[in-house]
């Protein structure tokens, strides 16, 4: 394995051993790691603190010139923000983990000329997979996520209502009928559970599939 990817995998285990969401990064320039740091939105209470966001931040200031050269590595596909770091900074190279579980910005980068590699590892789809289902006493929760246009945290509340679509998937052209997680929540709450939603960690939205386990 590349040892850079190895060490953005390393920052996502620490992420997620803090009870956060698993996604790691680092900076490498000639050779060499400038910063590294993985996702701490939970931990700290932040907006912001993606882990690419995080990893710049750990490197400090940098020359324009070590920034050209330089190549950051992701375990998860960069989220708008996050690609839009990568293009204002100049980054030229991104080394991605993977994007099954969410898929970025990919095609804004290389549109913009930067050269994004998707390694499918296998270790980082793991990672999220642990991330994704969990039990909190007794209740198995599977997180589903979500990389369609998001929503707001007012339009949260009205999502559950029957033929009610957020305002961004209105504005797309994805066709939907407002159905599908008003359909999912009746169903989990006839087996005693439930179906909370919440904002994606890099875009999009999160529904955690919560149903009592078995005794």
């Amino acid at each position: 394995m590349d040892e850079f990817l190895r060490a953005a995998i390393e920052e996502t285990e620490r992420g997620l051993a803090e009870g956060g969401i698993p996604i790691g990064s680092v900076l490498v320039h000639q050779g060499r790691i400038l910063g590294r740091f993985h996702n701490r939105r939970v931990q700290k209470g932040c907006a912001i603190l993606h882990g690419e966001m995080d990893a710049l931040e750990n490197a400090g200031r940098q020359p324009a010139r070590v920034y050209r050269e330089s190549t950051i590595y992701t375990t998860l596909s960069p989220c708008a923000m996050c690609s839009g770091s990568i293009l204002l900074y100049g980054i030229p190279r991104a080394i991605v983990g993977e994007n099954r579980t969410f898929l970025g910005e990919e095609d804004l980068l290389r549109s913009r000329g930067v050269m994004v590699e998707v390694l499918d590892d296998p270790r980082c789809q793991a990672l999220m997979a642990e991330f994704a289902v969990v039990a909190e006493n007794g209740i198995a929760v599977v997180a589903i996520f979500d990389s369609g246009p998001g929503v707001t945290e007012e339009e949260i509340p009205r999502l559950f209502v029957r033929l009610y679509r957020g305002s961004a998937a209105r504005r797309s052209e994805v066709p939907g009928t407002g159905l599908g997680v008003a359909i999912c929540r009746i169903l989990a709450e006839a087996q005693g559970g439930g179906v909370p939603a919440s904002s994606g960690p890099d875009g999009g939205a999160v529904f955690r599939v919560r149903l009592p386990l078995a005794a």
